[in-house]
């Protein structure tokens, strides 16, 4: 949101809305500022309210509300055609119609000529054919993130021709490998950190053996990283990679011997899912993986500790970054959905509160006037 807009919409939250200061700027702060857009909607009256998305930030007046069992798909597609931006929502068993204030009039006489047949939308032949649900790579604009993790990753297995090049594998290794004389020697990972190695806190991630090993987890990384980056704020996947990363780490290193060689993103991948079960679990209106998803990972996570994989011959899991991976993602998932749910909790408390007394006076806004639509920044 550019920042005339920003103040434009803090000052009619708090004036028109009669909106406290402090969920002014939370919800502002939904609508605007870096990663995907968010549309946040926030009722100034029974008929106004403010309508705020990146980049714009306008007043919708309510046009009319009809009983939820008819059928406004044609009069909607209608309007679409003619260029009338709208928004439907449904109130107390109601669908409700909104539109900005200078297309009004135009709606009103728009629906009359529907509703009585003497206009129609036009023909499927002279519409845009639709376009098709875009895939995970769909909209890769969305997701910057996880194709940087996603290309680092396949790099590096380049580089180390999937494990198999031990000269280039001490690079991203958690311990480094000296070699001597034909053998090959494991110096521990916190001699290493007290050398001043840092990056081997987070480049195991990097690092895979195998091709199946590369394939599955970045297939979970694009499904996941997809998920957070488009519907979370910007900065939760690559904090959520660095922490979990760093813990899955960090629990391997210590549960295996100090001869074992691990590397992958599979304890990141767990964090993901823990993350997102609990926070979507304490926050539905994020929407839900499907639970089979969690059901195949946790069953996995299990056969990690049989001698299952060995007997694929996919050798010895790393099950200490996987679990703390894991705790590490649930824990997140729960701290971050309570405390949204304490602020649409609070927000809606106030909401209600609001309703029980409508006479508190308040500013009237001005529907004509759409905040920040022509200002520049």
């Amino acid at each position: 949101m550019r920042p005339g807009c920003r103040a434009d919409a803090l000052s009619a939250l708090q004036e028109s809305c009669g909106l406290p200061m402090p969920w002014a700027r939370f919800l502002v702060s939904l609508s605007g500022g870096p990663g995907p857009a968010v549309l946040v909607v926030w009722p100034c009256s029974k008929d106004v309210c403010l309508m705020m998305e990146r980049g714009k930030c306008l007043y919708m007046v309510r046009v009319f509300d009809r009983h939820l069992d008819e059928n406004l798909h044609a009069f909607l597609l209608l309007l679409s055609q003619k260029g009338v931006m709208h928004r439907v929502a449904e109130e107390r068993g109601r669908q409700v119609l909104w539109v900005p204030q200078q297309h009004l009039d135009e709606t009103r006489a728009l629906f009359a000529d529907w509703h009585s047949g003497a206009l129609q939308p036009g023909s499927a032949d002279t519409l845009p054919a639709p376009s098709a649900r875009p895939g995970l790579l769909g909209d890769w604009q969305r997701i910057p993130c996880t194709l940087l993790l996603l290309v680092a990753t396949l790099v590096v297995a380049g580089l180390t021709s999937l494990g198999d090049d031990l000269t280039r594998v001490t690079w991203f290794s958690p311990r480094p490998l000296l070699f001597e004389n034909g053998t090959t020697f494991l110096v521990s990972f916190f001699y290493a950190l007290q050398n001043g190695e840092y990056w081997r806190l987070v480049s195991p991630l990097f690092l895979h053996f195998g091709l199946f090993h590369l394939l599955f987890n970045m297939l979970w990384l694009l499904q996941l990283g997809h998920r957070l980056e488009t519907r979370y704020r910007y900065w939760v996947l690559p904090a959520l990679v660095l922490l979990t990363g760093i813990v899955s780490n960090l629990v391997q290193v210590v549960w295996s011997s100090p001869s074992t060689l691990f590397g992958g993103m599979s304890g990141v991948i767990y964090g993901l899912l823990g993350f997102c079960w609990l926070a979507e679990w304490r926050r539905p209106d994020l929407g839900r993986l499907p639970v089979g998803l969690y059901l195949f990972m946790l069953v996995w996570l299990a056969a990690g500790w049989s001698p299952l994989p060995a007997a694929l011959g996919l050798g010895e899991l790393a099950n200490g970054a996987h679990t703390g991976g894991l705790l590490a993602g649930l824990v997140t998932g729960w701290l971050f959905g309570g405390r949204n749910m304490t602020l649409h909790k609070e927000l809606a408390s106030w909401q209600g509160a609001q309703d029980e007394n409508p006479h508190k006076e308040r500013r009237q806004p001005d529907p004509a006037r759409p905040f920040g639509e022509e200002r520049e920044s």
